[in-house]
């Protein structure tokens, strides 16, 4: 079920001279359009008016390109519960998605010693943290220097951008980014430009399956 731009703007009306939405759970698609190309411009224009703060939007702009001046790269997502459940072998079956002597950017898993184990098999890893100026961190941590929801922010919007992107596709981080990631493809199908590959699922699930919540 979908809905048109004209009933996205009525339900939006009551809020119309707020500075700032905060929406919940983005990575639900809004579905309208029978032809694909209208769709993807729908997508695009939807995506497109819903931005980080312009601090935020700075940043992940200058990560980003600091990614790409590396010769491009990809991005690769695991959670506690695939750690927990996997070990080393979930990056053992990442080297299998993604080039392991490509630049590839570990997201949301700072520690040290999972990055040993991401190393075994990658030989570039990245981290977001290192790669953001000082003037940065304010925006992703508080004053006592421990990661905020804002590092999460910067690392979506970073990674929808990446050559490519793996990661558990049933996870909120993932969907986010791969939300985001659809509204950059649905952009470029609208320009008639050569659109990036959509995420792939770490764990081989089809996008049905994904969307089925992995039934």
């Amino acid at each position: 079920m979908g809905a048109s731009g004209k009933r996205l703007r009525q339900w939006l009306q009551p809020w119309s001279n707020e500075r700032f939405l905060s929406f919940d759970r983005l990575y639900h698609r809004v579905r309208k359009a029978g032809d694909a190309t209208e769709q993807a411009a729908f997508d695009g224009a939807f995506r497109a008016a819903l931005r980080p703060a312009s601090e935020y939007a700075n940043l992940i702009a200058r990560v980003t390109a600091a990614l790409r001046a590396k010769g491009g790269f990809n991005c690769l997502h695991v959670s506690d519960a695939d750690l927990k459940a996997n070990g080393g072998r979930i990056f053992a079956r990442a080297a299998q998605l993604l080039p392991p002597d490509e630049p590839t950017l570990l997201a949301t898993a700072d520690a040290r010693d999972v990055r040993a184990l991401a190393r075994r098999h990658f030989t570039k890893l990245l981290r977001t943290r290192a790669l953001l100026p000082p003037a940065g961190r304010v925006l992703v941590e508080d004053v006592e220097g421990r990661t905020t929801h804002g590092l999460e922010l910067v690392e979506v919007h970073v990674c929808a951008a990446a050559s490519a992107v793996v990661g558990n596709l049933l996870t909120p981080f993932a969907r986010s980014v791969c939300y985001e990631r659809d509204g950059l493809r649905g952009m470029q199908i609208a320009r008639g430009e050569d659109e990036w590959s959509p995420c792939t699922d770490i764990y081989g699930r089809s996008a049905r399956a994904v969307a089925r919540g992995g039934a």
